[in-house]
């Protein structure tokens, strides 16, 4: 598959139902826009959500779509799915409650939830929006390890931020699929920073499996990353909505 993938997101509404869970060499992705998700969980579709609550609204709405989704891939109902933290706060099944694999990562920005599924293997995702205001080279040279940051001083100007948030979505991404923190192992993985080249992971200083890396042109100036350990052959890419009660 290629490294650079636009996303072509079929829309789909609101009840889940049961989902096939994906197996190795498939993931689901499903993109959800929260106001409009968590208006209607909150106020039952019927009233829009005060501006004051809309942060609320978000958090509410990601927890309960977290467990829903896991809820339809398991085939039980969401409320009696189970979840633990690892040390650096990534979710996962409690072993103690459900004995299937299953692999998930979640990502936020604004009113923007992505969330990647597999049965097979570890998944990381992450989403960064564009239009955010950055010093490229100064965050750089914080966060990423000298090879990159002298990469990113020779992309020209103004592809310059691009190049760097590309960066950063790859490197959130596979960390998240390894369930590390940021802080302190943002420049263990070194990826491609040229964004004329394919997205790839570097050197991985930790180890670990061999990584594919999948850039993901999404709407509203959003842009992703999939980071998949293994070979990724397929992405079912949907748009969660809710369901026109006009219709």
């Amino acid at each position: 598959m290629d490294t650079d993938h636009t996303i072509d997101f079929v829309e789909y509404q609101l009840p889940l139902g049961r989902q096939q869970l994906p197996g190795a060499g498939t993931v689901d992705l499903w993109w959800i826009n929260l106001d409009s998700i968590g208006g209607s969980i909150m106020a039952g579709g019927t009233v829009p959500v005060h501006p004051g609550e809309t942060v609320r609204a978000r958090r509410f709405a990601s927890r309960f779509l977290l467990k829903m989704f896991l809820g339809a891939y398991l085939h039980i109902p969401g409320k009696d799915v189970f979840l633990i933290r690892n040390r650096f706060g990534k979710p996962g099944l409690d072993p103690e409650h459900h004995a299937e694999p299953l692999f998930f990562n979640i990502s936020h920005s604004h009113q923007w939830m992505l969330f990647a599924v597999n049965a097979a293997k570890i998944v990381g995702v992450d989403i960064e929006n564009t239009r955010r205001s950055t010093d490229p080279i100064r965050l750089a040279a914080r966060y990423f390890s000298a090879t990159e940051v002298e990469a990113l001083q020779n992309v020209d100007g103004d592809l310059r931020t691009i190049a760097f948030l590309r960066a950063w979505t790859h490197k959130e991404a596979v960390l998240k699929a390894r369930g590390f923190g940021l802080a302190g192992n943002m420049d263990q993985v070194v990826v491609e920073i040229d964004p004329s080249l394919p997205a790839r992971v570097i050197a991985d200083r930790d180890g670990g499996p061999r990584w594919q890396l999948l850039d993901l042109t999404l709407e509203d100036n959003m842009i992703g990353a999939l980071a998949y350990a293994g070979n990724i052959k397929t992405i079912n890419a949907r748009r969660l909505v809710v369901q026109n009660r006009g219709s």
